[in-house]
């Protein structure tokens, strides 16, 4: 599903900086980086890790000539 993900979701182990690696040190064509925005399950989710990181990736992977784009979701009988 996804070729990314940085375990931004760990915020006792994953730093802003080491989100930012993970991201940019693993660049290519079509990647999907897996983020996550909290936790809805836990109250007050410590996300400033992530927010802290994103800055920095989005410069990165738009100086390196990359887009965004969202991902349509698959249903079942799609398939």
């Amino acid at each position: 599903m996804w070729n990314v993900d940085p375990r931004d979701w760990d915020h006792t182990h994953s730093t802003s900086s080491k989100i930012v690696s993970s991201i940019l040190g693993n660049l290519k064509p079509y990647m999907v980086i897996d983020l996550h925005d909290g936790r809805d399950t836990h109250v007050n989710y410590p996300r400033d890790n992530l927010i802290t990181a994103l800055p920095s990736v989005i410069a990165g992977l738009k100086a390196d000539g990359y887009t965004f784009v969202t991902i349509k979701p698959q249903s079942a009988s799609s398939t």
